[in-house]
């Protein structure tokens, strides 16, 4: 009747709560080496330092500007009132001009 009468850690061994107590300190220490930024391996020769992400080119900003001038000049077009006429376009930042000769409409 008195051990019905104990608390809950009385009534374990002692040996279950330090087998608890040593996996809850391992797992905090194999996780801590995953999430941590320090090297044990010293792996700084497999590093490839060479590759610079800033180094890739943005383009030609011209053409860009000039691929957005014409599609602003196709979506604004009325095809109705244009009839399959040409449709002059020009971008002031790049100097370019040009004429689109056709545009298909496909309706899903």
């Amino acid at each position: 009747m008195k051990d019905i009468a104990k608390t809950r850690p009385e009534t374990k061994p002692n040996w279950t709560r330090s087998l608890a107590l040593v996996a809850v300190m391992m797992s905090g220490v194999v996780l801590s080496g995953c999430m941590s930024g320090l090297d044990l391996f010293s792996s700084d020769s497999n590093v490839d330092k060479t590759v610079r992400t800033s180094t890739v080119s943005n383009g030609n900003a011209d053409r860009l500007t000039d691929e957005i001038t014409v599609r602003n000049a196709v979506s604004s077009a009325d095809l109705t009132r244009t009839a399959g006429g040409p449709i002059p376009w020009a971008n002031s930042a790049s100097g370019s001009a040009g004429v689109i000769s056709r545009i298909a409409e496909n309706q899903d």
